[in-house]
């Protein structure tokens, strides 16, 4: 558990916001949150331009999908937009947590803090050890290894990664399809919403904690 600061009288200093609640009595996990945030936007910043030579690449129709290189074009494809989906729900998901950790602090509710600590701690734990670079070059058996760090999560970490009129693509609903052996990545309506989906064009992981409410009041 990461130590939280213990401030004297004569170092105190007055906080207010839920940002500078967390950033005042736990530092070190603050940086850490900090630090992961600027990494997610790299991530995204990263993939954002390779997105419209990938899509170019897509196979047009299931018959052109028969080829092992058209296959492995779309897989890559769905990579690409699956990563970039799962920095943006990271990013959500941390942001609650270090929100609802700030809340119990404002609130001197230990017993929430401890709760809320442990699952901040956890989420900066599981994307430490996630090799999210390494899997965004990995067109083979990159999409193994990020189902396997959403496995991760407490609850199996899901996310819409194409958005459609009717229904989203979310990331286990794809993998899942592909995991079907008479179907796998030959499956129409996959290759058209895949298709469709319209590309992300700017980073969507924000600030974190970005609210200048006043929480804490002295």
């Amino acid at each position: 558990m990461t130590p939280k600061m213990v401030y004297s009288s004569e170092t105190a200093r007055r906080v207010y916001t839920h940002a500078e609640i967390l950033e005042c009595d736990y530092p070190e996990l603050w940086d850490k949150a900090q630090e992961l945030v600027v990494r997610l936007t790299a991530l995204q910043e990263h993939i954002i331009p390779t997105l419209p030579k990938l899509h170019q690449q897509l196979p047009t129709n299931i018959q052109e999908l028969q080829t092992p290189e058209a296959q492995m074009n779309l897989q890559s494809y769905i990579l690409a937009r699956s990563l970039y989906a799962f920095a943006e729900r990271v990013f959500t998901l941390l942001d609650e947590q270090c929100t609802e950790l700030a809340k119990a602090l404002n609130a001197n509710d230990n017993y929430a803090e401890e709760d809320a600590l442990a699952k901040v701690e956890r989420t900066l734990e599981i994307l430490a050890n996630a090799p999210l670079e390494e899997i965004s070059s990995d067109s083979v058996t990159g999409l193994l290894r990020l189902i396997n760090v959403t496995y991760e999560f407490e609850y199996r970490l899901d996310f819409s990664v194409f958005h459609m009129e009717k229904a989203d693509w979310t990331f286990h609903d794809i993998m899942g399809t592909i995991a079907i052996a008479s179907i796998g990545l030959c499956y129409e309506d996959l290759l058209q919403d895949t298709i469709n989906s319209a590309l992300p064009t700017c980073v969507s992981v924000g600030k974190l904690l970005d609210d200048d409410t006043m929480r804490r009041v002295y």
